[in-house]
C-alpha cells in the first residue's frame, strides 16, 4: 500500500486557481465522462473474458473515491467543488477532500468502482490537482 505524503506545491500552477474556479464545471464534466467510459470499457472487457460471470462484474465488493489534497472547502475553488459533491475527507486532519464513487456506478464490484475513480482522478491531475483514487473492501 502506497502512502501519499502531503507535499508542496499542492496545485500545479499550469492552470491558475482562477481558471480552475471558473472552469470546474467543465473539468468535472470531462472527468465524469472519463469515469463513466472507464467503467463501461472495464465491464465490456470483463464480460468478454468471463461471459459466464454470475453478476457480470468481479465479485470483490467495495467502494472507491477520488481524494484531492490542497483544496479547502471554504475557498472559492472548494465551494465550487462542493457543487459536485466533494466533501471533507473523514479521517482526522487529512487536509484533503473527496468525491465518493465518481462514476456513480451502482454495482457492488470494488474493481469497477476503482476504474472509474482512477479515470476521474487522472483528469483532475491533468489540470494540476493532487488527486488520487482510494478504495476500501466491504
Amino acid at each position: 500500500m502506497q502512502i501519499i505524503q502531503n507535499t508542496k506545491p499542492i496545485i500545479n500552477m499550469v492552470f491558475n486557481k482562477d481558471y480552475l474556479i471558473n472552469n470546474f464545471q467543465l473539468i468535472h464534466q470531462e472527468a465524469f465522462v472519463a469515469s463513466k467510459n472507464a467503467v463501461e470499457n472495464y465491464l465490456k472487457d470483463f464480460n468478454k473474458k468471463f461471459p459466464n460471470a454470475e453478476h457480470g462484474e468481479p465479485i470483490y465488493c467495495g467502494f472507491a473515491w477520488v481524494r484531492v489534497w490542497g483544496v479547502k472547502l471554504n475557498t472559492k475553488l472548494g465551494k465550487e467543488m462542493i457543487k459536485y459533491k466533494f466533501k471533507k475527507f473523514w479521517t482526522g486532519n487529512s487536509g484533503s477532500i473527496f468525491l465518493w464513487n465518481p462514476s456513480e456506478y451502482h454495482g457492488q464490484s470494488m474493481e469497477v468502482k476503482e476504474e472509474g475513480a482512477e479515470a476521474y482522478a487522472k483528469i483532475l491531475r491533468n489540470y494540476g490537482f493532487n488527486a488520487h483514487m482510494g478504495s476500501k473492501a466491504d
